[in-house]
């Protein structure tokens, strides 16, 4: 058993543990479960294809939405380890339907193909509700104020260990038909000490209903840098991803 599948089985059963006697005994439609499992085509700092597994748990209520996601990464090509990760994190929202939301998150990176021994940010900030209709569609921006914590792979990086940045993100969820869900998320994340210092994220993402419970999910992500730990790493990172979803 592979490294990664090890930590996925870790993670799941110390999330269940903790969360699964309150889950269900009080408040079973309140939390929603996603699994999904599928292939990935990876251009930039790797360039592949191969096998992603996630697991995410949330939480929507009145005064409280929670989300907790980890994602693992383990590709091999002709034997040989061509990428491997994890991309983990935790976010919460106090009071989600307000026009005015609050926010703490934590998220934790780690991909030496990336150049990242290991990643931790902590962020909180405030969310902006433009529009919304439940089930139906979602539009928000929020800023909010980030703290890097980087332990690079290159031991020759000239980039600080630690950093602060501005994150602006606007969001647009928009359900189409009965079985078509299209997320969009976008963030602008330069960094406090350096302007000329920032980094852009694009995540685009399908879902198609099949049934209750099983969706087909289609996914482009993009990453850019404008600093990398040296010059062997490339700016720019793209993924695009299909998976078959099951939530319940």
């Amino acid at each position: 058993m592979h490294t990664c599948q090890r930590l996925l089985i870790i993670v799941l059963l110390t999330i269940f543990h903790i969360n699964y006697s309150n889950l269900y005994a009080k408040d079973a439609k309140k939390w929603n479960f996603n699994l999904s499992v599928g292939g990935e085509f990876n251009k930039g700092n790797v360039n592949n294809i191969g096998l992603k597994s996630n697991a995410e748990i949330e939480r929507n209520d009145s005064l409280l939405s929670f989300n907790s996601r980890c994602k693992f990464i383990y590709q091999k090509e002709d034997d040989e380890e061509t990428n491997k990760g994890i991309d983990a994190g935790i976010k919460l929202d106090l009071f989600q339907y307000n026009r005015w939301s609050p926010f703490w998150a934590t998220e934790f990176v780690t991909n030496k193909y990336k150049g990242y021994d290991y990643l931790i940010s902590a962020l909180t900030g405030v969310k902006l509700k433009i529009y919304q209709r439940q089930d139906t569609c979602d539009y928000s921006i929020s800023a909010a104020f980030v703290f890097d914590n980087v332990d690079y792979t290159p031991d020759q990086s000239e980039l600080d260990d630690k950093n602060y940045r501005i994150s602006i993100r606007p969001k647009i969820k928009q359900r189409i038909g009965q079985v078509l869900t299209i997320k969009q998320l976008f963030f602008y994340q330069p960094s406090i000490l350096n302007f000329s210092d920032f980094n852009l994220k694009s995540l685009t993402n399908l879902d198609c209903k099949i049934s209750n419970h099983f969706f087909i999910s289609l996914s482009f992500d993009y990453d850019y840098r404008s600093k990398t730990p040296t010059e062997e790493y490339k700016n720019n990172d793209f993924a695009t991803e299909i998976a078959l979803k099951v939530k319940f």
